[in-house]
């Protein structure tokens, strides 16, 4: 463990192993609109996060098992692979050790938030299409009934 001291990650906390608390866990990011710039609300969240690649379970090797900070174990786990996901550029998500393999953080705030933009997104898109379906099904309803007008009145009925 390593408290207080910078690690070559930048950490001021390293703890090889698992952490559990009780009560919240609160990690902070500054989000005051007054300290950022160049806003793009056009990006196509899902879309990042579809190019994270594929989620999959899997097992660690027992290579991964012996390394030193290796956050490996025995058990069966799901994410996503290394070097697919560095691919997104999601900002703290992907990373390199120093013994030259990849690690991912999914506790990244920008991971989180990709996440909430493609809900958002998926959201919108839900609420199109079902506005969509209801303004065709009124008129298909209305094509209906002239339809049968039509073929009323070329019956006779």
């Amino acid at each position: 463990v390593l408290i207080g001291t910078t690690a070559d990650n930048g950490a001021k906390l390293q703890v090889g192993g698992s952490v559990v608390a009780s009560g919240g866990v609160t990690a902070k990011s500054s989000s005051d609109y007054r300290l950022k710039c160049e806003f793009d609300y056009n990006v196509d969240y899902q879309e990042r996060l579809l190019s994270l690649g594929k989620v999959c379970d899997f097992n660690y090797t027992p290579h991964a098992q012996e390394r030193e900070f290796a956050f490996a174990d025995d058990k069966r786990h799901t994410s996503v692979i290394w070097q697919d996901a560095r691919k997104a550029n999601i900002t703290g998500f992907c990373s390199v050790e120093e013994d030259g393999y990849g690690t991912i953080n999914p506790l990244s705030s920008d991971l989180i938030f990709t996440m909430v933009g493609a809900i958002q997104q998926g959201i919108t898109k839900t609420e199109k299409i079902e506005e969509r379906v209801v303004r065709l099904e009124k008129e298909n309803r209305e094509l209906k009934e002239k339809i049968n007008l039509l073929e009323g009145g070329r019956y006779g009925c």
